[in-house]
């Protein structure tokens, strides 16, 4: 287990920066298609985020002005983010619901069909073994529970430099896998086949067919309220796919956990297809990102600056 408490660096506050800047440019493009849309708002659920984030500002002001800490200043920064993460980026897939391009299930199933992988072969097999389909179905309903463990976790140890890198990963992938799925849009298994999950005794897909309704009324443009906290609508890439990457990218500070993510991850990305309805290539286009994401934030955030390289240079010499 590796305890850190590093001073933040100058790295660390620009991207800070960065992503705050992010977070308003889109909110800015939501808030402006809301407004052309005529899309109201249903700010009923909204209570639990404004409390959180309102802790969140408190924690910041706290470290910041009282008893200035900047590696808890941080913190709380970043679990802002994370919880805006929800609204603006979740807004914005529904708002790229609304182009209505056409669905590509079928040129997904081709190209699932190219890999030699038949989805409703496969969640015939896990059908047949009740308790292959339990284990997937527990592995991706508390991924994300996970996720935020380890998140805890790492700001309990003080990491934030790690903790920093793990969540922007997150805001970026996001961000990635949400305007692909806008512009390459498909419905996923469950609903392209049309299928009655009852017919499978032994599947309990957390998924299924619940973006349903709200995807073809965004599509269709039937449906034009913002009811909070909004739900996931990404098929193609698949988002669960890259968070499951994620986890073992944030687990690796802690040794002990290393092994049991990279279990975790394989049963998440085997229970994708099944409890999320996804399709082989919407996992491995979820993976993708995932790797490229950590590449990105590691070398932004990690990597010396031509700076810092230079006067590591210069000591050794």
């Amino acid at each position: 287990m590796q305890l850190s408490s590093a001073p933040v660096t100058a790295r660390q506050y620009h991207v800070n920066r960065l992503i705050w800047a992010g977070f308003l440019v889109f909110a800015v493009i939501d808030a402006i298609w809301i407004i052309a849309a005529g899309i109201t708002i249903d700010l009923s659920g909204f209570m639990p985020l404004f409390i959180n984030l309102s802790l969140c500002a408190l924690l910041c002001f706290f470290y910041g002005y009282i008893r200035k800490d900047a590696n808890l200043w941080l913190a709380g920064q970043i679990l802002a983010q994370m919880l805006l993460s929800s609204p603006i980026l979740g807004g914005f897939s529904y708002l790229g619901a609304r182009l209505a391009l056409p669905l590509l299930d079928e040129q997904l199933i081709a190209i699932d069909s190219m890999m030699f992988f038949d989805w409703r072969g496969y969640i015939a097999w896990v059908n047949s073994m009740p308790w292959l389909a339990d284990i997937l179905s527990i592995a991706y309903d508390y991924a994300i529970v996970y996720m935020v463990l380890i998140f805890v976790l790492l700001f309990l140890l003080r990491n934030m430099l790690h903790l920093q890198c793990f969540a922007t990963a997150y805001l970026v992938t996001g961000l990635v896998t949400i305007t692909l799925s806008s512009l390459l849009p498909a419905v996923a298994g469950y609903v392209h086949y049309n299928i009655d999950v009852s017919q499978y005794a032994n599947l309990h897909p957390a998924a299924e067919r619940d973006h349903e309704e709200v995807y073809f009324g965004m599509r269709n443009h039937t449906l034009n309220t913002f009811a909070l906290p909004l739900k996931g609508i990404v098929t193609f890439p698949s988002f669960h796919a890259t968070v499951a990457v994620l986890l073992i990218y944030a687990s690796w500070p802690v040794f002990i956990l290393r092994y049991l993510s990279m279990a975790l991850t394989l049963l998440v990305l085997m229970s994708t297809p099944v409890d999320g309805g996804h399709y082989l290539i919407d996992v491995v286009g979820g993976v993708i990102i995932a790797f490229a994401g950590i590449w990105l934030v590691e070398k932004a955030i990690r990597r010396p600056s031509l700076q810092q390289r230079a006067s590591i240079a210069a000591a050794a010499s």
